[in-house]
């Protein structure tokens, strides 16, 4: 076993281990293989100290090499600027708390696990430990080597499990940042070849500059264009998506008359209704007030949804969105009569790209951004998002904005 004495003044300790005036420490006896963990313990009492020592030479199938300090400048210095397979940090660093020093260093952010070493009259630290981040607390009147070997175990794998998860989420972190940045260019990109071709579909489609000879050319153009169209749509989700991911999307809130973009929203989808025949219809409370909000992104909200609704809702079948005050708070409502959602689909429907099992030749096309970009934007808005649905029956999906977002005044 080696033991250095490092300490905040040069004096040489109790021991026969200590610091010349250079400051270079001097090994008490050979220094071990490779095998050998090295062991970090700040102790201002040096009886303790070695109460510690010998507690570790008691540990079988393993060798320490010991590094000593004896307050907590030399021990932050120690730890700061070494990394160690264990540290022993005592509560009582010279009038001064261990606890600092472990909070100093970083807790369990720390390169070296930390150990917390209490007193037998320091009742209570355990919790303060946990707190300021050391991995494990041992009590010095317990401390024997059986226990002292499970512990620095138990601190070692902890340890090294919490610094890969730490890489793992930052790799993740950036993974994703990368991939939002991605979707973001490649939407931004996409958007200026389609406008073209939706633009040219529309001029031979209306035949603007006179007859195109065959009818078929003017069909051709309107598939080209209800295609591109579509192929618009999903680039704009994406990149919704991506802006929201990335925390690129700004709000700019306003009073916002809901029954107003209400109606709005239901012009944008009539043309969709009445090509499938479903019927619509809206209904409010007499005197809702305005919500604060970004108006830009509560008709997004609106007009998913009813798009879903549309989409998802057989010939024939209805729609109804409602507006009311719910226990305080401001509540919308899109209900429809179509195919559902299945209760294990759940979960799905709202994640990013997720869709639910539909019904055999019902297969609707979406890439599954709507209800998770809805859900997005409520939460910006401190709201929330609800979903009811019964395959072959419905689904209602509500949206709700809290208290604190309903204005004072209501519109006239």
């Amino acid at each position: 076993m080696v033991v250095h004495r490092i300490q905040k003044n040069a004096a040489d300790q109790p021991g026969g281990a200590g610091v010349d005036r250079t400051g270079a420490t001097i090994p008490l006896r050979r220094r071990p293989d490779r095998a050998t963990l090295r062991v970090a313990i700040v102790d201002g009492r040096y009886e303790d100290f070695l109460l510690t020592r010998r507690s570790l030479q008691r540990v079988g199938g393993s060798r320490f090499l010991i590094t000593y300090a004896d307050c907590l400048e030399a021990g932050y210095a120690l730890l700061r600027n070494d990394v160690f397979d264990v540290a022993l940090i005592a509560s009582d660093l010279q009038g001064k708390s261990g606890l600092e020093l472990i909070r100093r260093l970083g807790g369990r952010a720390a390169a070296t696990p930390l150990i917390l070493l209490a007193g037998g009259g320091d009742s209570g630290l355990d919790a303060e430990a946990m707190s300021a981040g050391a991995i494990d607390y041992l009590d010095k009147s317990e401390l024997d080597g059986s226990v002292l070997e499970r512990t620095i175990r138990y601190a070692r794998h902890t340890h090294a499990l919490e610094a890969r998860l730490h890489v793992a989420l930052r790799d993740a972190s950036q993974a994703n940042a990368a991939k939002s940045d991605f979707l973001a260019r490649m939407s931004h990109d996409l958007r200026t070849p389609l406008n073209a071709i939706l633009g040219f579909s529309e001029v031979v489609r209306d035949q603007m500059y006179g007859p195109v000879g065959s009818t078929k050319y003017a069909e051709y153009a309107s598939h080209i264009y209800e295609s591109g169209r579509h192929l618009l749509t999903l680039i704009d989700g994406i990149l919704d998506l991506s802006r929201i991911e990335a925390g690129r999307l700004e709000l700019t809130p306003e009073l916002v008359d809901i029954a107003s973009v209400i109606a709005e929203a239901m012009r944008l989808v009539q043309r969709q209704v009445e090509q499938k025949g479903l019927g619509m219809a809206a209904v409010a409370d007499a005197g809702i007030p305005c919500v604060v909000a970004d108006r830009r992104a509560v008709m997004q909200i609106l007009v998913n949804l009813l798009s879903n609704a549309v989409k998802y809702t057989p010939v024939g079948g209805r729609i109804e969105i409602a507006a009311r005050l719910v226990a305080g708070e401001m509540c919308v409502t899109v209900a429809d009569s179509g195919i559902g959602i299945a209760p294990e689909d759940m979960e799905t429907v709202l994640q990013p790209f997720g869709q639910g099992r539909q019904p055999s030749g019902s297969r609707q096309e979406g890439c599954g951004l709507g209800l998770s970009i809805v859900k997005s934007l409520i939460e910006m808005h401190d709201g929330c998002l609800e979903v009811e649905s019964r395959p072959y029956v419905g689904t209602a999906v509500t949206i709700r904005f809290p208290r604190n977002r309903l204005a004072a005044e209501s519109l006239s």
